[in-house]
């Protein structure tokens, strides 16, 4: 019986992980339609629509029910995405420290904690 309890928690997370993929997979064209973005919202450089990446202010592995959320990411360019994974960036405080470091914008920092604040996290 264990054995078995046990496959269907793989198969459990196996499926939620795939849902959260498939909706990750949306955020970035939502978030450039709602917010208008043409620039990378970290480095400022022009964005390069079809490789920039949504990248996750709190990451998926550490926070998955934030996963599919609008406003727990910014839109960057491939090159930027590559610099925050790199770095372990695994939430807004991390980030905050990489931005200071690259002289990269952190306005969106009092704006995402107010976000988090309003939302419970």
């Amino acid at each position: 019986m264990g054995v078995f309890l046990m496959l269907i928690h793989k198969s459990l997370v196996i499926q939620i992980y795939e849902y959260i993929k498939n909706i990750v997979r949306t955020l970035k064209n939502k978030r450039i339609t709602e917010y208008q973005i043409d620039f990378d919202e970290l480095t400022g450089e022009p964005l390069h629509g079809s490789t920039a990446e949504f990248s996750h202010i709190r990451s998926v592995s550490l926070f998955p029910s934030l996963a599919s959320h609008l406003d727990n990411g910014l839109v960057v360019n491939k090159s930027t995405h590559r610099i925050i994974t790199a770095n372990n960036i695994n939430d807004e405080n991390e980030l905050l420290d990489l931005c200071d470091l690259n002289d990269w914008d952190t306005s969106w920092y009092h704006e995402y904690n107010n976000y988090v604040q309003q939302i419970g996290c």
